[in-house]
């Protein structure tokens, strides 16, 4: 009987570790409302570990794989699946952003948080092994194009800050990613890629303690974070969120 308990408890354990998307819960009452928007821009903003990233991370693969978590199953907004997609992420910086600290939140196999692997206190990479070609990673990610394309015919297109605004120009997409605010103009250049398809953005923020930063950021709270929230004059198109550190269930209290 111990050995089956035991191989039924590393059975469970295989399964979270390959499709944790499933078992995903929010991390609040605030970012589960961002599952539930249909705005054609949600912005969120709030401290750091505040679950702004992670919460649009996990969004990104239920949208390109179709997997509803257990959680969500029966409020879900079905429409905004539409695989296949094609999804880019924008973020800070390639080498100091995307490898060490936005790559491993995606892979199945690298676990993200505090406590035993596998526990409630973090999680395993969102997107599904089986939506990889072999089930490896490096058989679906393409370093030359740095581009990750699912077996269900999804592609996620990695860019940053440091790329030039006419490298944003061309293609179209059906969901944009900004980890942390975008400069306004690559901002505007992503979003034109958006309207063929009827294109979604997200943006995921930390607002800046420098003053400089927060002069630079300053037109997203004018044009993006006060026109989303609810209100007389709210704009029906976007939706914002505030989050804060101390509600993420993840953490340590």
């Amino acid at each position: 009987m111990l050995h089956l308990a035991q191989e039924l408890q590393q059975s469970r354990f295989l399964q979270k570790q390959a499709e944790d998307i499933f078992f995903y819960r929010a991390a609040s009452e605030e970012t589960k409302k961002i599952h539930l928007s249909t705005a054609k821009i949600v912005f969120a903003t709030g401290g750091n570990r505040s679950a702004k990233s992670d919460t649009m991370f996990a969004e990104a693969a239920i949208q390109m794989t179709g997997i509803i978590p257990d959680s969500l199953k029966d409020i879900y907004p079905r429409e905004k699946i539409r695989c296949p997609m094609r999804v880019r992420l924008v973020c800070k910086s390639l080498t100091n952003t995307w490898e060490p600290v936005i790559k491993p939140k995606l892979q199945w196999n690298k676990w993200s948080g505090r406590g035993d692997q596998g526990s409630q206190t973090g999680h395993w990479g969102w997107i599904p092994q089986r939506f990889l070609k072999k089930g490896d990673w490096t058989e679906s990610w393409s370093e030359k194009y740095r581009t990750l394309s699912l077996t269900c015919g999804c592609t996620i297109q990695v860019m940053s800050y440091e790329n030039e605004v006419e490298d944003f120009s061309g293609g179209s997409f059906h969901l944009i990613l900004f980890d942390e605010g975008p400069p306004f103009p690559i901002y505007r250049e992503n979003l034109m890629r958006t309207m063929d398809v009827g294109g979604r953005i997200m943006i995921a923020m930390t607002p800046p303690d420098d003053d400089s930063a927060a002069w630079d950021a300053a037109w997203i709270y004018d044009e993006i974070y006060e026109k989303g929230i609810p209100g007389p004059k709210k704009d029906p198109s976007i939706d914002s969120f505030t989050l804060f550190t101390d509600q993420n269930r993840i953490l340590d209290p």
